[in-house]
């Protein structure tokens, strides 16, 4: 686990940077099930999730599913442009697509895209848990020279853990934010991350908190 090269700015970074991003984009599916949300947001969260029942290889069927999954968010931030889980939902989608159709200078417009969306989102919503993760997890994840700041992104996930103690991505997202610069407390959070996740957590919650607990043992 090694912090992104914060001058490392072309398109392997942009890679790096992405990719695990949407673990955190994905799960917005599962938050969203305790906050009431438009219907619409609601669809375009559960057309996200469904292009992780796709082969890995089929990446022209997860394209086509998220193309449908944008659209839907896009009409639902159209609607609704004051709720923030519609931000959320178009970013679910975005995320994916974004790390699906390649890596390539054009990324770097569309990372800006999806800091807007998620900035719009926090801007809205700057006290919901998820929102401040998701807006934390971006920061960690960009490299310095595009935004980044781990700095900020442990303020979020503090802050967002300070509202919700049990919030199962805030310990995930701190875990390996603390494991990334070697923190003795990044053991405790991929525990205590892991056992919410046995809990409440989708496979890939689980499978994230057990690999990390697993490198932080060994």
């Amino acid at each position: 686990m090694t912090p992104v090269d914060a001058w490392d700015y072309g398109p392997g970074a942009v890679a790096r940077a992405l990719v695990p991003l949407l673990v955190v984009l994905a799960a917005a599916g599962t938050w969203a099930a305790a906050t009431a949300e438009p219907p619409s947001a609601a669809l375009a969260i559960s057309i996200c999730q469904q292009a992780d029942d796709l082969p890995e290889d089929d990446k022209i069927g997860q394209l086509a599913i998220l193309e449908r999954g944008a659209k839907v968010a896009e009409a639902a931030v159209a609607a609704h442009p004051e709720d923030a889980r519609t931000h959320l939902a178009l970013s679910c989608n975005l995320g994916k697509q974004l790390a699906l159709a390649g890596i390539s200078w054009r990324s770097l417009s569309r990372l800006n895209r999806l800091k807007e969306v998620i900035d719009t989102a926090y801007r809205l919503a700057p006290d919901d848990p998820d929102v401040v993760v998701a807006r934390g997890e971006l920061l960690r994840r960009t490299p310095a020279v595009l935004g980044g700041d781990v700095a900020e992104a442990e303020r979020c996930f503090r802050r967002a853990l300070a509202r919700n103690t049990e919030h199962l991505q805030g310990h995930l997202c701190l875990a390996h934010l603390l494991a990334d610069r070697n923190d003795p407390d990044a053991r405790r959070e991929a525990k205590l991350a892991l056992s919410l996740a046995k809990q409440s957590g989708t496979p890939r919650q689980i499978a994230d908190a057990a690999a990390l607990v697993h490198d932080l043992e060994h």
